[in-house]
């Protein structure tokens, strides 16, 4: 459990994203400055309200500003394409 819940965090902290964000070609990156990882503590709350929520957050993402999902909007992120 202590793996799984910190495999996310860590790398969206540290690297941009998980080794699937890698692979389809996305960045998590902070909103306020676009060329920034967020924080660990600010990855780890992403984490946690994607996990509450599930799929609940994912049907914002075509409402919301750069269609961001609430995950996303709660700890001040943004998904990017590298592609």
């Amino acid at each position: 459990m202590f793996v799984f819940g910190l495999y996310d965090p860590i790398l969206t902290s540290r690297a941009g994203g998980t080794i699937g964000h890698f692979v389809i070609g996305i960045r998590v990156k902070s909103d306020r400055d676009r060329s920034e990882n967020i924080s660990f503590l600010g990855a780890v709350l992403r984490f946690v309200v994607k996990v509450l929520l599930g799929w609940v957050s994912l049907l914002t993402v075509p409402r919301g500003r750069d269609n961001r999902a609430i995950h996303d909007m709660v700890a001040g992120s943004v998904v990017l394409s590298t592609r």
